[in-house]
């Protein structure tokens, strides 16, 4: 009898669960707003305390100054609850990726769709959302997602000219090693 009441209890938090994250913007375009958040979350930023407590317009700049500081500029100066088109989504991703500068759009989805996963599809169509989720959450694009923007401020990009398939390199630093200097006692 417990058996059978754990179960039913498992089943139908399951089905609350699942119908509250359904029921989270899947027919509604995706706003600046909730794009801004979901790429914070992919790479796991943190904000600033208190940030939640703040109006919707002053929370956004707060995202867009935060992503900005680790190179990613997009959202600045963007209307919080303007919509997001696809092609914004990959030029965004792309962005974060690291890829070479100068590329058009095309070759920007078609870099994202063959190296991480992302559909082809209309850049002008303006993706939910829960689709955006499901782009930005696969592994591959997850991956190079954090894999871009941790090298934002650890490894120079690479050369902008060259067909790196937007691969950071590795950029060694030259430095001149300061002498060790020991106080010997005689002993």
């Amino acid at each position: 009898m417990m058996k059978t009441f754990s179960i039913l209890c498992i089943a139908a938090i399951c089905m609350l669960s699942a119908g509250t994250i359904a029921s989270a913007n899947t027919t509604q375009t995706m706003t600046n707003m909730e794009f801004a958040e979901l790429v914070i979350k992919t790479l796991g930023i943190e904000l600033p305390a208190g940030s939640e407590d703040l109006s919707q317009v002053e929370y956004f700049e707060v995202m867009s100054n935060v992503l900005a500081v680790g190179g990613i500029d997009d959202f600045i100066g963007k209307e919080a609850d303007k919509t997001v088109t696809f092609g914004e989504l990959v030029a965004i991703v792309y962005e974060i990726v690291g890829g070479p500068q100068g590329t058009n759009l095309k070759w920007k989805l078609a870099y994202l769709s063959t190296h991480a996963g992302v559909p082809l599809q209309n850049l002008n169509n303006v993706p939910t959302l829960a689709e955006a989720m499901i782009i930005l959450n696969r592994p591959a694009c997850a991956t190079l997602m954090a894999e871009g923007y941790s090298s934002r401020s650890l490894l120079a990009r690479g050369n902008p000219n060259t067909t790196g398939q937007g691969a950071p390199s590795f950029k060694l630093e030259e430095t001149t090693p300061e002498p060790i200097i020991t106080t010997a006692s005689p002993g």
